[in-house]
């Protein structure tokens, strides 16, 4: 009778793994790469929720944001920029899906300069793209040349984040003169000798990428900050301290219906084998890259940066001409650990320049 029993278990199991493996070719097969835009409407309730909880959270922090909505011709797409202070201007470039609002508490800290926040593309409201279908290295250029010319700005310093680490580097190798200094915030992404964290890579295995976002979208403002905190390497002391604003903004950018396509598409067209090959050598910014960026740069690394820890930091720190290396926070988002320590390093450094 076990026997039996045991027989028609492990067929079970087996039918179940194969049922899932179909289902995962068939999402694999179906998911055809669109160079059509997903425009953003914002009187869908996701997006509307959105906006309202990205707004809760800046008057949290006492901030009053001026949006402005810029075009891209190629694709034809509308990004925000968030204007907040006043000052020279200091180009804010965010990571993940692209949503700028993560960095309010650190905008909060930094005083005396005039902040563009920019939300990627697929991020904090601005249009989506499947990243897929496109040059991105080519979108980030056409990007930001059209908000230094809607800014009539003929070089100004950029801080980022993770893909928008990227970005800001990716535009100084290709546009020199425009960025005067850098500042990354904990490791950038798509660079040679940064590590492709285990649960980021799954969102690189087509089909497999569909049915988790599908499967896992938070079932709470409490989830949502905890997940976050996981993935990139957080204490659960940081998510003690984030304020209920804060987990109802994480929340909602997580509902956003660009949402999905965006971290599906940028983790599947930049990695290699789920991660396991590392980033795609044609998108890949080498170490040889690093060493023509004149331009000065700071480095704020964290403790426990699932991207790489304070040994990567040294080593890339050793191949930029003009670098200084700060450590500062834990997880990946170090103002999310120490906004004032982290704002303290940047302000600082831009104010030197």
């Amino acid at each position: 009778m076990a026997r039996r029993t045991f027989r028609w278990g492990g067929r079970t199991l087996v039918g179940l793994a194969g049922l899932l493996l179909l289902v995962v070719v068939v999402a694999a097969v179906t998911d055809r790469p669109s160079g059509e835009p997903l425009v953003v409407d914002r009187e869908t309730p996701a997006v509307a929720a959105f906006l309202d909880a990205e707004a809760a959270w800046f008057a949290h922090h006492a901030l009053e944001p001026t949006e402005h909505l810029i075009g891209i011709e190629e694709p034809d797409l509308t990004v925000r920029v968030l204007e907040v202070g006043e000052g020279p201007p200091v180009l804010i470039l965010p990571g993940g899906a692209g949503e700028g609002a993560y960095l309010t508490p650190l905008l909060a800290e930094l005083h005396g300069y005039r902040l563009l926040l920019l939300n990627l593309p697929g991020g904090g409201a601005s249009d989506g793209v499947d990243l897929r279908a496109i040059d991105e290295r080519q979108l980030a250029r056409d990007t930001l040349d059209s908000i230094y010319t809607h800014f009539d700005l003929d070089t100004a310093p950029i801080v980022a984040s993770s893909r928008g680490g990227a970005w800001a580097w990716w535009y100084g190798l290709d546009r020199p003169d425009r960025v005067s200094a850098s500042v990354q915030l904990g490791a950038p992404a798509l660079v040679e000798g940064t590590t492709v964290p285990a649960a980021v890579g799954m969102l690189g295995i087509p089909g497999v990428n569909r049915l988790l976002i599908s499967a896992l979208p938070p079932g709470s403002p409490e989830d949502a900050v905890t997940g976050l905190a996981l993935l990139f390497g957080h204490p659960e002391e940081t998510v003690a301290l984030l304020s209920q604003p804060a987990q109802e903004f994480a929340y909602a950018a997580q509902h956003l219906p660009t949402f999905g396509l965006s971290w599906r598409s940028s983790i599947q067209e930049s990695t290699r084998f789920a991660g396991l090959g590392g980033w795609e050598p044609d998108i890949e910014i080498g170490v040889a890259d690093l060493t023509v960026l004149h331009h000065p740069t700071l480095l704020v690394w964290p403790s426990n940066d699932p991207f790489g820890g304070p040994e990567v930091g040294r080593e890339l720190a050793s191949h930029l001409p003009d670098t200084d290396l700060r450590f500062a926070g834990v997880g990946h988002l170090p103002w999310l650990d120490d906004a004032s320590g982290v704002a303290e390093l940047v302000a600082g450094f831009l104010d030197a320049l």
